[in-house]
């Protein structure tokens, strides 16, 4: 047979068919790589520079479990340590609508085919406990009084479960003292951020940001150098413990403040993060929940809000105000379903301690911990559609999955929310994207899935899982600041006119008295300089504060030689701009800080000027 000489027809045809399989996997497979490189930092680069976060530093997450300060037995605000008097004993209940917290008889773990027709729509309207999905297996925790829902369904019985309680479980040996092991309880943890503040005052401040149904102090640590002041500086928020039966959420952000406070006077890369951002750490949101949990029943959910109907509490991660009540799938309109929404958006005392906390603050990124799956989540969580920022949201998300797994080879996923898990409306990360939007996560952690322990994890996993967390938290941080310095504080414009036409301009040129915002009263805002910096502040006429003073980075204040002070309004709009003209001994400059009606400041912008201001005036 001869041979056929291929012609150059042929050959181009042969090389179009192998190229275009080729294409289309590039552009249906990876569709975020574009975004990706759009980012000035390779993740190559960010990999290096975090890879030496681990084990070998000297830094013992433990060293003071043995130091444990004397559990307190005051009944004052803050401290119970009883159960709720709201017990279930004497609840009223109705026939298969029991109370999931009721703790009559047995509980089972059942398998129950996915695909099973109206599964489903039962899990939906009866409020199920599912704890995962595995090979179209849903795993549901179910009172046996309540099996007979599923009569006809074909499940099948995995695990009785004879206790609420862990300590009670024969099959479980807990290493440390304690009801719950080396997981904190609300009284230790209270007891070590405090310890946290005493031994660093410098960078480490304890604040009680709101109150629990059942009076315990919802805590946030903030660490930051020069921690008493509010600086202009990028700011970071870590919340643990959402949900009760999720105690290694607790753990994990617990552990990465110790690890920032411990490290500070140690590793300067540490010691420059804390220096150039304000880091917020709420280690433990749902007190209440997480002690019924340890003392009653290892397996709840909710805080625990008596809601009326003989069924207990809310779950805290369906009622924030964005998207709340969207539809019923992703949340429940029932009180004794465990993704139960709450009466209204923002009802629970936790979630808007939360709330509260981001009016007063400008958060630029943030965190939520869970358990389990090994997932990291992005908004959108309500619906399928992408957000505005889904290339940002990936990279972000892409780039922390690769530095955990650089720890302990575990594989976290970076999807969006409603795609990687389920639809949920009234989240977290809807709530701080949507109303403030910042790149907000929900980090799912070990174990992959309720075979591999779910919700019942071993006390020696919570360092592990602290490791491979921490770089993926210091990467975000260090993200934020350096957004945060890249496009507002270094943003120098090299000409720019001053502000025109000021609503009032005291004689006093560091002081101005206007109506900031709206609401018919005047308010006194001042600047005064010390040898940190231009620090602005903002009262009423009685003095009040209306906002935390904060500092203007950018020279220290020995070397402004003038300052100005004005305001404008921004017509059609609910905001107001403060303008700060200064004179340094190199330079003019101005600042224009943007701020709302709330007071909470929205942008800011520095500005150079090309020749002296002829506006400025000498103080006096």
């Amino acid at each position: 047979m001869k041979a056929i000489k291929p012609t150059i027809l042929s050959l181009i045809i042969l090389l179009l068919a192998l190229t275009l399989p080729i294409r289309g996997m590039v552009n249906h497979s990876f569709p975020q790589e574009k975004e990706r490189q759009k980012n000035e930092v390779s993740s190559r680069t960010v990999l290096d520079k975090y890879k030496r976060f681990g084990r070998e530093r000297g830094f013992d997450p433990l060293r003071w479990r043995n130091l444990r300060m004397p559990v307190s037995t005051s009944r004052e605000k803050g401290k119970p340590s009883h159960t709720s008097s709201s017990s279930t004993e004497g609840q009223k209940t109705s026939n298969l609508h029991t109370a999931p917290d009721r703790q009559e008889g047995l509980y089972r773990i059942v398998t129950i085919d996915s695909g099973r027709e109206g599964i489903r729509e039962l899990i939906l309207r009866e409020g199920l406990d599912v704890l995962g999905e595995i090979d179209g297996k849903l795993y549901i925790l179910i009172e046996t009084s309540r099996l007979p829902l599923l009569k006809g369904k074909e499940y099948s019985v995995v695990k009785e479960i004879r206790t609420g309680r862990l300590l009670d479980d024969p099959h479980i040996v807990l290493s440390d003292k304690g009801p719950n092991g080396r997981f904190h309880t609300y009284l230790e943890l209270r007891n070590d951020l405090f310890r946290l503040q005493e031994t660093h005052p410098q960078i480490a401040r304890v604040h009680d940001i709101g109150d629990t149904i059942e009076g315990r102090d919802i805590l946030a640590i903030k660490i930051s150098d020069n921690v008493e002041l509010d600086e202009m500086e990028a700011e970071v928020l870590l919340v643990g413990c959402h949900h009760a039966r999720e105690w290694l959420t607790v753990e994990v952000p617990y552990y990465i403040a110790q690890y920032l406070v411990e490290q500070y006077d140690v590793d300067p890369e540490i010691k420059r993060m804390v220096d150039n951002s304000e880091v917020w750490i709420v280690p433990l949101l749902n007190p209440d929940g997480l002690e019924y949990s340890i003392h009653t029943f290892r397996w709840w959910r909710k805080n625990r809000r008596d809601n009326g109907d003989g069924s207990f509490g809310v779950d805290l991660n369906r009622n924030y105000s964005y998207m709340w009540g969207f539809d019923d799938e992703g949340s429940s309109p029932y009180g004794w379903s465990q993704v139960y929404r709450g009466r209204s958006p923002l009802s629970e005392p936790e979630t808007d301690a939360l709330r509260m906390l981001f009016i007063q603050r400008e958060f630029q990124a943030a965190i939520s911990y869970h358990t389990y799956s090994e997932l990291i989540l992005y908004p959108w969580g309500y619906t399928p559609e992408p957000t505005f920022d889904q290339g940002l949201m990936h990279y972000l998300a892409s780039t922390m999955s690769d530095l955990m797994k650089g720890v302990n080879n575990r594989y976290y996923q970076p999807r969006q929310s409603s795609v990687g898990l389920y639809t949920t409306n009234g989240s977290f990360i809807d709530f701080a994207y949507g109303n403030y939007n910042i790149p907000a996560f929900c980090i799912e952690m070990r174990p992959e899935n309720v075979v591999l322990g779910g919700f019942i994890i071993s006390e020696e996993e919570i360092l592990d899982a602290f490791w491979e967390n921490l770089p993926a938290a210091l990467f975000l941080t260090d993200w934020a600041i350096q957004n945060y310095q890249t496009a507002v504080l270094k943003q120098e414009l090299t000409e720019s006119e001053p502000p025109s036409d000021p609503i009032e301009e005291d004689e006093d040129s560091r002081l101005i008295t206007a109506d900031l915002n709206g609401d018919g009263n005047e308010e006194v805002v001042s600047a005064s300089q010390d040898s940190k910096g231009l620090l602005i502040t903002m009262r009423d006429l009685e003095g009040k504060e209306l906002r935390k003073p904060f500092y203007i980075i950018g020279g220290k204040g020995e070397n402004l030689r003038r300052i100005s002070l004005a305001l404008n309004s921004l017509p059609g709009d609910d905001t107001s701009q403060l303008i700060i003209s200064a004179r340094s001994e190199e330079k003019d400059f101005i600042y224009k800080i943007e701020f709302d009606r709330l007071f909470r400041i929205i942008n800011r912008e520095k500005m150079k000027l090309s020749s002296p201001d002829p506006s400025l005036k000498h103080p006096h």
